[in-house]
C-alpha cells in the first residue's frame, strides 16, 4: 500500500520515534493524542490572543476549540485529524499576509511554508481544507473592503504565496509525488461526500461525545447522527451558542473581525452538510449545496464533508471569546447576565472523558513471543483485521511481519482506492468479525480463499482475541484441513509448502 494514502501521521511518528522505542506504539499513541490536544488549545490561544484585551477571554476560546465538537470527536479514532495545531497558526500568517502585512516577505512566506508542511504530515486532509478555508477568508474579506485589494497589497500577498510554495515544495514535492504517481497510488474518490455528511440539526443536536445530552433530543439524536460514524458528527452549536453568535453578529455588524469570523464560519457549516440537505435522516437529494462542488475538484473530493468543522470550530472559538472579552470581563449592566450564557454555553459543548481501552497483545506478538522466530517479512494473515487488532499487533512486533490484510486504503487493480483489499479473503472473514457469519464451505469457497493465499505467498495464518472467534477457527480448520497449534494466544496453522 502507499502509506501516504492512510491516516498516518510522519511528523508526530519522528517526534515521538524514542517514546516508540523504548515503550512501544501504544505509548507513544497516548503521548501523541495528550500532547496533540494540548498544542491545538495551547496553539489556538496564541491566535485568539492576537485579538482579545483580555488573556482570559482567550483561554476560554482555545478550550472551545481544544475540547468543542470538532476536536472532542476526532479524539476518538482520528490521531491524524486532531492533530490541527499548525491551522491557528496559518491563520496567523494569513492575517499578517491579507491584513495587517507587518512581517517581512521572507519571514512570512517561511513560516507559512514550514507549518504547511507539518501540517501535511501530519494530515493532508487538514491542509487541503485550510487552503479551501484561506481562499474563502480572501474572498470574504475582498468582498468586504475593497481598501485590502490593491495592486501593492496584491503583490505583497503572492511573494508571501511564492516564498511559501517554494519552502513547501523543497520539504514536500517528493512525498507529493509518490503519494500521486508513486507505487499502489490511488485514483479517484475514496469516499463518496454524502456517507459522511452532517444532518441539518446537527447544529442544535449534540453528538454522543458531548456531557450535555436532554432527554427530548434522544429520539431526534438517533437519525440525526451518523450511525457508526458518530465521530463526524460535530457541527454542533447549540441554541445558546446561536443566541450568542446572533448577539455578536448583530452587535458586531460594524466590526471587520465579527463580520468574517461569522460568515466564514457559516459557509463552513453549509460545506459540512455535504452535497446535498439532510434533515432528521431524510435526504433531499433536489436540494444541491456547495459541497457538491467541492466533492467535484480533483483531490479535494476526497475531503469528507464533517471535517470542514474544524473552520467552523474556529469561528465559533473567536466569537464567543469576543463575547466573553467584551460583555463578560467588562464592567457592565449586563454583565451578569452575559457571563450565565456564556457559562451555559460552554456546559453544553462541554464534552465527556475520553473514551479508553486495554489492549491486551498476544504475548506471541511482543517481545519473547514467537513472532521473533520468523523471518522479517514473513506473509501473514492475522485475524482479526476489520477494527485494525492486526495491524496493532503488527506494530508491537517490531513490525516483524508483513499482512495480507489490515485496515487500510488498498488500491484495486483498477486504481481505485478502497478500505481492505478486495478478494476471497475479505468475503470470507470479514462476516466472520463483523456480524458472526460463516462463510459457506463450499469447494469454490476453498478454492478462492487458497488461491488469494497462494497468491500473496502467505506463510501462516493466525487467530487472534476476537468476536467469534471459535467461528474464525472452525472455518480456517476446514479450509487447510488441519488443526490449529495454540501459541501464547493465538491459534496459528502454517503453510509450509508456500513458494518464496
Amino acid at each position: 500500500m502507499n502509506m501516504l494514502w492512510e491516516g498516518s501521521v510522519p511528523f508526530a511518528s519522528y517526534v515521538v520515534s524514542p517514546v516508540t522505542a523504548l515503550f512501544g506504539p501504544i505509548a507513544a499513541y497516548n503521548v501523541v493524542l495528550t500532547l496533540g490536544l494540548a498544542f491545538d488549545g495551547w496553539c489556538a490561544f496564541l491566535w485568539l490572543r492576537r485579538h482579545m484585551n483580555s488573556a482570559r477571554a482567550a483561554i476560554v476560546g482555545a478550550l472551545i476549540f481544544e475540547f468543542g465538537p470538532y476536536v472532542g470527536s476526532r479524539a476518538i479514532g482520528h490521531l491524524n485529524l486532531t492533530l490541527v495545531f499548525a491551522v491557528p497558526l496559518l491563520l496567523i500568517v494569513l492575517e499578517e499576509t491579507l491584513i495587517a502585512q507587518r512581517w517581512t516577505v521572507k519571514r512570512a512566506g517561511i513560516s507559512a511554508g514550514l507549518l504547511a508542511a507539518v501540517q501535511l504530515f501530519c494530515s493532508e486532509e487538514i491542509l487541503a481544507i485550510f487552503a479551501l478555508g484561506a481562499l474563502i477568508l480572501a474572498a470574504v474579506l475582498a468582498c468586504q473592503r475593497r481598501s485590502l485589494v490593491t495592486r501593492e497589497r496584491l503583490g505583497y500577498a503572492l511573494k508571501v504565496g511564492g516564498t511559501a510554495m517554494a519552502v513547501f515544495l523543497v520539504i514536500a514535492a517528493y512525498p507529493l509525488y509518490f503519494q500521486f504517481f508513486g507505487a499502489e497510488h490511488v485514483k479517484g474518490v475514496i469516499n463518496p461526500p454524502y456517507q459522511y455528511q452532517d444532518d441539518f440539526l446537527s447544529l442544535i443536536i449534540p453528538n454522543w461525545q458531548e456531557w450535555f445530552q436532554p432527554a427530548v433530543f434522544a429520539k431526534t439524536q438517533q437519525s440525526v447522527i451518523i450511525g457508526i460514524a458518530s465521530t463526524e458528527a460535530d457541527a454542533f452549536v447549540g441554541f445558546i451558542g446561536l443566541g450568542i453568535i446572533g448577539f455578536m453578529a448583530w452587535r458586531g455588524r460594524r466590526d471587520l473581525l465579527m463580520r468574517t469570523a461569522v460568515v466564514v464560519g457559516a459557509i463552513a457549516f453549509v460545506l459540512m452538510l455535504g452535497p446535498h440537505l439532510e434533515v432528521n435522516g431524510h435526504t433531499f437529494h433536489s436540494i444541491h449545496l456547495p459541497g457538491a462542488l467541492v466533492g467535484k475538484l480533483p483531490v479535494f473530493g476526497n475531503i469528507l464533508p464533517g471535517r470542514f468543522g474544524v473552520i467552523k470550530d474556529l469561528c465559533m472559538a473567536l466569537v464567543v471569546a469576543l463575547f466573553v472579552d467584551r460583555y463578560v470581563l467588562m464592567q457592565s449592566r449586563w454583565r451578569w447576565l452575559t457571563g450565565a450564557a456564556a457559562v451555559a454555553f460552554l456546559l453544553t459543548i462541554t464534552p465527556l472523558p475520553l473514551m479508553t481501552a486495554r489492549e491486551d497483545t498476544p504475548q506471541y506478538f511482543l517481545s519473547g513471543g514467537n513472532v521473533e522466530k520468523l523471518a522479517v517479512g514473513t506473509p501473514v494473515l492475522v485475524v482479526p483485521f476489520h477494527e485494525g487488532s492486526s495491524m496493532l499487533w503488527q506494530a508491537q512486533s517490531n513490525f516483524r511481519i508483513s499482512l495480507d490484510e489490515g485496515l487500510a486504503i488498498a488500491a484495486t487493480p483498477t486504481g481505485t482506492g478502497r478500505f481492505f483489499t478486495p478478494g476471497p479473503i475479505l468475503d470470507a472473514y470479514s462476516p466472520i468479525e463483523t456480524d458472526g457469519i460463516a462463510p459457506p464451505r463450499t469447494p469454490a469457497t476453498r478454492d478462492g480463499v487458497m488461491s488469494q493465499i497462494h497468491q500473496d505467498h502467505t506463510k501462516l495464518i493466525i487467530v487472534g482475541p476476537m468476536p467469534h472467534q471459535n467461528m474464525a477457527i472452525d472455518f480456517t480448520t476446514w479450509l487447510l484441513g488441519a488443526p490449529p497449534t495454540k501459541d501464547h494466544g493465538v491459534y496459528v496453522w502454517r503453510l509450509p509448502n508456500q513458494p518464496g
